[in-house]
């Protein structure tokens, strides 16, 4: 199964636009910050800047509701595109 779940803050403001199918297609960036222990005992922080794509009714919902600094929970599939590079795709 192929699932991720993360929870981030936006980068940018969300960019969407229709494909010629008609379909929303909403691109935006957000920060995933994760904080833990080390082994002598400080804590370590780690930002992890992720490009989503979103589509349907969920891009729609999140380019009119959504802008840069909001928090954003994101739950989709994760895929590879054509060069190797990981891609999210967002579907709830």
């Amino acid at each position: 199964m192929n699932r991720f779940l993360c929870t981030g803050y936006l980068t940018r403001p969300p960019e969407m636009r229709v494909a010629p199918s008609g379909t929303a297609v909403t691109k935006l960036g957000i920060a995933v910050h994760t904080a833990r222990a080390s082994k002598d005992g400080e804590t370590q922080d780690e930002t992890c800047f992720l490009d989503v794509t979103l589509f349907g009714k969920q891009a729609e919902t999140v380019s009119q509701h959504l802008t840069t600094g909001d928090p954003i929970l994101l739950e989709g599939r994760l895929v590879l595109d054509r060069a190797g590079r990981l891609v999210g795709v967002a579907e709830a």
